[in-house]
């Protein structure tokens, strides 16, 4: 199989879009707006980076988050119809960790989780033992990714 040519270009345009208001024609609102297409069929990081698309757009555009999310599910892993992940998908994550999207999503969701714990055990207005449960928390997430590691270095 020859190498991907894509691999070494770096952002280039590669689509030509127009929007279908007519608002990209010369003159008009959106007439030097740039895009990036996102290929949820073959390429592996579209379905994370939609992902986080859905989540910064949810409050403000629900129904775009809602209609999003239905696409995303019909598209897992870039797999048309495939709507969960199988063990083998999990298999692949782990072999091609840490440079696999979906590691590097779940590792920064627990990242994110670890910091509010470490933020909540900080308010002093909290009882002894939410403060605990917090503690306990971020001790968890360190736990995981230990265990994380472990599994992926063993894959």
């Amino acid at each position: 199989m020859a190498p991907d040519p894509d691999r070494t270009k770096g952002l280039y345009d590669k689509y030509r879009v127009t929007r279908t208001d007519g608002s990209s024609e010369p003159g008009g609102k959106h007439e030097s707006c740039r895009y990036f297409v996102l290929d949820l069929n073959h390429d592996r990081f579209a379905r994370p980076a939609l992902i986080a698309y859905i989540r910064a757009c949810a409050y403000e555009y629900p129904k775009l988050a809602q209609d999003l999310r239905a696409l995303v599910g019909k598209t897992a892993l870039g797999a048309p119809g495939k709507e969960t992940l199988a063990e083998d998908d999990l298999a692949e994550i782990f072999q091609s960790a840490p440079n696999h999207p979906l590691w590097r999503a779940l590792m920064l969701l627990i990242d994110s989780f670890r910091e509010t714990c470490i933020e909540v055990s900080k308010d002093p207005r909290l009882p002894d033992k939410e403060t605990h449960m917090s503690i306990g928390g971020i001790a968890t997430m360190d736990d995981l990714v230990e265990e994380l590691e472990a599994r992926a270095g063993g894959a």
